[in-house]
């Protein structure tokens, strides 16, 4: 269910919807690694027996002076639909990120990853690999964290649900700058309440822009907006934001309604942006909407645009809703 629309042809705004993003396919070549689940060698431990699930990338190894990302689909294990309402994570050190997605359930069959395999997004000489971003565009936002541990509780009531036997694709990205190699791994555990204790049932938010264009040498200021063309209202209750380390303020605003130009969320972290809970919700109604003004200092020598590397940017909203 879409709750809101886009203003713009810039960007949009997902709500449990398929994550499609617009990528530079550069290369056909594969690289991947079989990585059972091991529990045993997580440094986060597991959910008691029967209060969660626990996913993990495993261990891996990323090259001197590379940024290795990688996505791991794993199988939750679940018989039946569960409710989360608790995400821990923890990564190791040097992660720039750690994202899980879900599929679309229109997913093609011939696309979805098998179990257990470690599909890198860069090859060892930096070109892109076509399968796994072809894959990209079938996810829909799920969870995941900036920072080395991360406990997330939603509302008392709110809970997300997942379908039974479940797939989770799990998303890291380490930077190695140094001259060895690293280990890079990342762990997330779902804590599970009864149905009987939803109220509400989360939805996620997930909102790119993908046309940033920054010029050397200057501030600039990009701005993104969206409003509820539906006859119904959304609660927002959580909001964060994703930027790379050009991105020195990153601001929401309502528009529209009584609260129109209030500004409800702002960081000036990159590498630790703010996880802002909101009690009570904020209630976009028909014909309100959210924007978006992020300010960028580019003091390189050259245009920087959006993309995957640190070296890249990005403009992005996560958050929940019901």
């Amino acid at each position: 269910m879409i709750i809101l629309k886009k203003v713009s042809s810039s960007s949009a705004l997902f709500f449990v919807t398929t994550f499609s993003l617009l990528l530079i396919l550069s290369s056909c070549n594969s690289a991947s690694t079989v990585v059972p689940p091991s529990p045993a060698a997580t440094p986060l431990d597991p959910p008691a027996a029967g209060t969660g699930f626990q996913v993990t990338s495993g261990k891996f190894d990323v090259a001197p002076n590379f940024e290795r990302e990688i996505f791991i689909y794993r199988d939750l294990g679940n018989s039946a639909p569960i409710y989360i309402n608790r995400i821990h994570s923890k990564l190791l050190p040097n992660s720039h990120h750690f994202v899980m997605y879900l599929f679309d359930p229109s997913t093609p069959a011939s696309t979805l990853p098998g179990f257990n395999v470690i599909r890198d997004l860069r090859n060892p000489d930096g070109t892109y690999n076509f399968s796994t971003e072809s894959q990209m565009n079938w996810h829909v936002f799920l969870g995941g964290s900036m920072i080395e541990e991360e406990d997330y509780n939603f509302p008392s009531g709110v809970a997300l649900q997942l379908p039974a036997h479940v797939g989770i694709d799990m998303n890291t990205h380490f930077i190695n700058d140094g001259t060895s190699a690293i280990s890079g791994g990342c762990y997330a555990n779902l804590y599970t309440v009864p149905a009987s204790g939803v109220q509400h049932s989360a939805q996620t938010i997930f909102q790119p822009k993908t046309d940033l264009l920054l010029p050397p040498h200057k501030i600039t200021v990009v701005v993104d907006s969206v409003i509820n063309q539906y006859p119904y209202s959304a609660r927002i209750f959580t909001l964060t934001s994703h930027c790379h380390a050009h991105g020195q303020k990153f601001q929401i605003m309502i528009t529209g309604g009584p609260r129109n130009g209030e500004v409800i969320y702002e960081s000036t972290d990159w590498s630790h942006p703010l996880v802002k809970t909101y009690n009570p919700p904020i209630v976009v109604n028909q014909g309100e909407g959210i924007k978006t003004i992020v300010t960028y200092n580019n003091t390189t020598d050259k245009v920087i645009t959006f993309g995957l590397k640190s070296t890249d940017e990005m403009d992005v909203v996560y958050g929940y809703f019901y």
